[in-house]
């Protein structure tokens, strides 16, 4: 690879990239310094206990991560008080003065706080194009998947779903790498698969680290820690299987996963991004059926197998696990994962503390606000 492919055209080169991100930071940097109150926090969230804004409390493409549609699903949103005022009436009766003055002021922040994630997005969109063209010239690094961009504007890129969830698929496959894929599946149960998969190397952890730290509306805490969680099981494979320090990175990659997995709420994402089969249905003797008729034995290794070469950060983290040897890791990281689509209760692991934890404050940048931590 010492050449972009042929099929790829990149007209957008790194110095007019920067040229047009520069003026986009400045003006992300003015906003937070002259307009913090409106930058620094959600405007009106006290009232839903998130970080959604009332422009977030709808369906469809607006709400762009998938954090962003659960805390809309579970937040009791009550309209009263200044939105109220808004709509020209508060309890049945005509708004003060104030109350009007109060609803401009808060409308005017909403407004504000929606241009600032527009222009913070675009410009981390921005910077995400310059790495991932660095990182396409690096031989260390897996093939980077222009063709998943293919077809989307920047302003589709920044501003919805598709974008959003292309790009993570993207740096997923780019960096998060899994192991290496035994076309047998009892293989997996012998020892034959290679639990190192793709070496990490000091670029790998390099464009880990820095995407984490300039693009992290994209590249989010949980692509960080399913990265370092297949980072430290990568490392507890060169140990014996009975040492110490096998099993101390061990309990460490598991945990890692854990609090991966806290952020796997894609379902294509979980499943390897391509469902290939249709629901089981049972018949009433208790068989199941794939495709309307009677599943193989065996369908689950099948799919686990699918799930593995379509790039499921859970099937892929579960098989590393295993040939670990952690079973109990395997377990907690499946019903952690299970919990965002509502499996099982997430028993209070689901936090942003918990899933902050075991992350360096070196790698969490200064810029961050909390709730770009609670949305993305």
């Amino acid at each position: 690879r010492s050449s972009t492919p042929a099929k790829v055209e990149l007209l957008l080169d790194t110095v007019t990239t920067e040229e047009v991100r520069r003026p986009l930071v400045a003006l992300c940097e003015l906003m937070r310094d002259v307009f913090l109150p409106a930058v620094g926090c959600v405007p009106g969230a006290k009232r839903i206990e998130g970080d959604v804004m009332d422009v977030d409390d709808v369906e469809g493409p607006r709400l762009i991560t998938q954090t962003m549609r659960q805390q809309n699903a579970v937040s009791a949103i009550t309209v009263s008080g200044n939105v109220g005022a808004a709509n020209g009436m508060v309890d049945g009766r005509q708004p003060t003065p104030k109350e009007l003055e109060d609803a401009a002021h808060l409308l005017e922040e909403r407004n504000i706080h929606s241009l600032y994630r527009v222009a913070s997005r675009s410009c981390q969109l921005l910077e995400l194009l310059s790495r991932l063209r660095e990182a396409q010239s690096i031989h260390d690094l897996p093939e980077v998947e222009w063709g998943l961009l293919h077809g989307l504007t920047h302003c589709q890129l920044v501003t919805t779903r598709e974008g959003q969830n292309r790009i993570e698929t993207v740096l997923t496959n780019l960096v998060s790498g899994g192991p290496n894929v035994a076309r047998d599946p009892t293989e997996m149960s012998h020892g034959v698969v290679d639990l190192g998969g793709r070496p990490e190397t000091a670029q790998s952890d390099r464009l880990s680290l820095l995407l984490s730290r300039s693009c992290y509306l994209y590249y989010s805490a949980g692509s960080r820690l399913t990265y370092l969680g297949f980072r430290t099981a990568r490392s507890a494979a060169l140990d014996p299987p009975s040492s110490a320090r096998r099993v101390e990175l061990c309990n460490r990659a598991s945990n890692y996963f854990v609090r991966a997995a806290a952020h796997w709420y894609n379902p294509g994402l979980v499943a390897g991004r391509v469902l290939h089969a249709e629901p089981f249905r049972k018949r009433g003797s208790g068989r199941k059926e794939l495709f309307g008729r009677a599943a193989e034995p065996g369908w689950y290794d099948d799919a686990a197998m699918r799930a593995i070469e379509h790039g499921s950060p859970l099937a892929r983290a579960a098989q590393v696990l295993m040939e670990l040897g952690d079973v109990g890791g395997t377990v907690d990281v499946c019903l952690r994962c299970a919990a965002n689509f509502g499996g099982v209760p997430p028993s209070g692991k689901g936090t942003l503390d918990y899933e902050f934890e075991g992350i360096g404050e070196s790698d969490l940048p200064d810029e961050m606000l909390p709730w770009e931590r609670g949305l993305y």
